[in-house]
């Protein structure tokens, strides 16, 4: 629970859900406060036994209580009533957990939290292996640092084509990599015949992208690499290769010496992440490395640099590499 001043004056409260299977929002008002430090201090003094918990419950809409955890296994209720205190006793045999919520009410709720964490999240953690700023703000007293970045790739975000509908990450990302080689080198400029947005589409149709129920981009992983191929192919690249180092299969990732590979020979490729911690099931646009060199080793000090076509996050972002996810695969591409 907040309580929101707005110039030094009461403007209200918001109640926040605890937990994913909670709607976000659970009560609020654009007036008054509830229980500051002072009134929660006061209904804690009136309590007798040992208090092992302590947390804040609703009793309906705009009224809330202090729910205190004794040593003995009971609940006790307390909330401010006019100038009395309103005390409801739960015993430790009715102190059980309540119904659980429907799986339909869950997934609700945990997709409000899910739009909630794309426009919000924070980006430069130390928790989520995903972060904004440059690793070389903490990694300090390395012995050398190695690094290298692929100018001029394209960073298009994600938009809905139509209300609701969004164009998925992996036909995004891959026209990232289009975009690259068409303004690269005249001999690939089919690649992108009209503008960027039509190769994204055209990439939704070769990767066979589909729509979830809350209108995300959805591609199936063994998809990105023939959807690429037949791609550049109907643009008429025959030659084209593509390559998955790592296996979506068996959950194999690709090395960090096959990723700096592709960076070192100025190909920007895709790696789509599996169980990432902050993005989830993602791909992305591989452009960059930055590894730190402590006693002859990188291991727990590299990252790569991607493009992750979200609006909600800046150009450049670093992931950490060997941590954080369960694998990630990367789709290589050589125009010729």
């Amino acid at each position: 629970m907040f309580n929101i001043q707005v110039n030094g004056q009461d403007a209200g409260f918001v109640f926040i859900g605890n937990s994913l299977d909670e709607y976000p929002v659970l009560s609020f008002s654009y007036e008054g406060k509830v229980f500051d430090d002072i009134q929660r201090n006061s209904i804690r003094k009136t309590v007798k036994g040992e208090i092992v918990g302590e947390k804040m419950v609703s009793l309906g809409a705009g009224r809330f209580a202090l729910q205190f955890e004794m040593k003995n296994g009971n609940k006790i209720i307390k909330a401010p009533n006019g100038s009395k205190l309103f005390i409801h006793k739960v015993s430790r045999y009715e102190n059980a957990d309540q119904r659980k919520r429907s799986d339909k009410e869950i997934e609700k709720a945990r997709l409000f939290w899910k739009h909630i964490f794309m426009s919000v999240a924070e980006i430069g953690n130390d928790h989520d292996g995903v972060t904004d700023i440059d690793p070389s703000n903490w990694e300090t007293g390395y012995d050398s640092m190695n690094r290298n970045y692929i100018s001029n790739v394209p960073d298009i975000n994600q938009w809905q084509y139509e209300e609701g509908q969004w164009t998925g990450c992996a036909p995004t990302a891959g026209s990232n990599v289009m975009a690259y080689w068409a303004n690269k080198d005249t001999n690939y400029q089919n690649l992108m015949p009209t503008t960027q947005e039509d190769v994204v589409m055209a990439l939704r149709e070769t990767m066979g992208t589909t729509q979830t129920s809350d209108g995300a981009g959805s591609t199936k992983i063994y998809n990105i690499e023939d959807g690429m191929r037949d791609y550049a192919h109907n643009q008429g690249l025959t030659n084209a290769t593509f390559k998955n180092f790592g296996n979506w299969f068996f959950g194999t990732s690709v090395s960090y010496a096959d990723f700096k590979n592709e960076i070192d020979a100025q190909r920007p490729n895709l790696l789509s992440f599996i169980d990432q911690t902050y993005y989830g099931e993602h791909t992305v646009t591989g452009v960059g490395y930055k590894e730190y060199v402590y006693n002859g080793s990188s291991n727990g000090h590299q990252y790569m640099v991607i493009h992750d076509n979200w609006s909600t996050t800046t150009r450049t972002i670093y992931v950490a590499y060997g941590r954080d996810y369960n694998y990630v695969v990367m789709t290589q591409f050589i125009p010729s």
